[in-house]
């Protein structure tokens, strides 16, 4: 029986600018352990919405390209809000500039999705014991 990505799978948010990369970079990751979910970082305003498609999302990844006040606005409403504490960001960036180092974690784009992959499952496994841990959820530097 095929699980559920949403249900059984860790939930993982690919949140985009450009539907053609945040598309190619949801097929990349597709084929792991865990559900993919695509949303365009317009979406995110509505926070009705964002409540709804953030419910169970631990690792959000923000492709490259996303317009820096709608990028930023989107990391401090996970800062301030006590229910998105829980979800660990990887921001993925362009040369030169590279990703701006606001998330909990960057990365270079383009970079070998295994390499994107590991990364996740290590920010899955960190935010994992850091939620058993009474220490503030966001103090910690990336990687």
């Amino acid at each position: 029986m095929k699980k559920s990505p949403d249900r059984d799978l860790a939930a993982i948010a690919v949140v985009y600018g450009d539907p053609v990369v945040g598309q190619a970079l949801a097929l990349l990751l597709r084929g792991s352990d865990y559900g993919i979910r695509q949303v365009p970082v317009g979406s995110l305003q509505d926070p009705a919405f964002m409540v709804h498609i953030l419910e169970g999302v631990v690792v959000v990844v923000l492709a490259p390209g996303i317009d820096a006040g709608l990028r930023d606005t989107f990391l401090e409403r996970l800062r301030e809000e006590e229910r998105y504490r829980r979800i660990s960001v990887l921001e993925l960036g362009t040369p030169p500039e590279g990703a701006r180092h606001s998330a909990d974690y960057s990365a270079r784009w383009p970079s070998g999705t295994e390499d994107i992959k590991q990364r996740i499952e290590r920010m899955i496994l960190e935010g994992n014991s850091r939620w058993d841990s009474p220490c503030n959820r966001r103090t910690g530097s990336g990687s």
